[in-house]
């Protein structure tokens, strides 16, 4: 039987996977033209000389703080599947944009991470986080503040959730870095990811009798630190939970009615192809445009 080639599926491959040689942007008039999408830059008259990207606006030289880029798709993603949505993923990368740091939110549907936008500034501030929760209230007319979000420890992070009252859930993997991979990670990690209120109890007894035995002074005083760091202490004689609001943020058992992954592993993800496609030396403008670009044949192939 001969094999017949669907021309329509050839052209798609083409389209998606097999780069062309493309002239560079250098300006915001061909971004533009080649973007789609909504932009938003924040600029400051150039009176002094700053390591920032320059805009001409009105005749006169800018240059741009910062600013937001939203995918054509978000709006449509968000009300039409809210209640595919298990949670929101925000975090920062600092190697896909010269001269910025970038915020990516990603909306999470049954595991899969789809980007939805990106804020870039000059440092990982409130301010950067902030501008994704002002301009989709403003632009799209969505309150982001109603929807649950997962992150990493950072402390501007934690201090926009605490500000704006959103009920969030820490990152696994992350907490396992910050742990340093002592003598009493592997036991928090197996407390960590109990998923039942009976696995539970039994992990907190079989390593209550296990840290009975620690006679160390030093041990001890280490063992409390890492177990403060959840939420939870040890009074000599049994696992306690100290801070309910604190062990929430990373009990698997706590996060499994809303359907909330273990990591942020979806955006770390997305942020190591990114790296790979968008080189820190390219003109800004072009920068940006591969990074629009990228957002938008991600959500295209999901």
């Amino acid at each position: 039987m001969p094999f017949i080639y669907d021309t329509f599926a050839i052209y798609d491959f083409i389209r998606y996977f097999v780069t062309h040689r493309k002239s560079s942007i250098t300006s915001f008039i061909q971004l533009k033209e080649e973007i789609h999408g909504y932009i938003l830059f924040e600029i400051q008259k150039a009176k002094i000389k700053k390591r920032l990207a320059k805009i001409t606006y009105k005749d006169e030289s800018f240059y741009i703080n910062g600013g937001i880029f939203i995918s054509p798709f978000a709006k449509s993603i968000i009300t039409e599947n809210r209640e595919q949505i298990s949670c929101f993923l925000l975090d920062t990368t600092w190697k896909v944009l010269p001269y910025y740091v970038c915020s990516f939110l990603m909306a999470l549907v049954k595991n899969v991470g789809i980007p939805l936008a990106f804020s870039f500034g000059n440092s990982e501030n409130k301010k950067l986080y902030n501008r994704h929760f002002t301009v989709f209230k403003q632009k799209l007319g969505i309150d982001l503040e109603k929807f649950i979000f997962q992150s990493d420890q950072g402390s501007a992070l934690k201090g926009l959730f605490k500000d704006r009252n959103i009920k969030y859930f820490l990152c696994t993997r992350h907490l396992l870095k910050s742990l340093s991979f002592n003598e009493f990670s592997y036991s928090i990690n197996n407390i960590v990811k109990c998923c039942t209120i009976n696995e539970l109890q039994k992990a907190f007894f079989f390593y209550s009798e296990m840290f009975r035995e620690i006679k160390d002074e030093r041990k001890k005083q280490l063992l409390n630190r890492m177990l403060k760091k959840i939420g939870l202490t040890f009074d000599g004689n049994i696992i306690l939970v100290s801070k309910s609001d604190k062990w929430d943020k990373f009990s698997h058992l706590q996060r499994l009615p809303f359907k909330v992954p273990s990591t942020t592993n979806s955006l770390e993800s997305f942020h190591g192809h990114l790296n790979s496609h968008v080189a820190r030396r390219n003109n800004f403008f072009h920068a940006l445009f591969k990074l629009a670009n990228t957002m938008l044949m991600t959500t295209q192939n999901i």
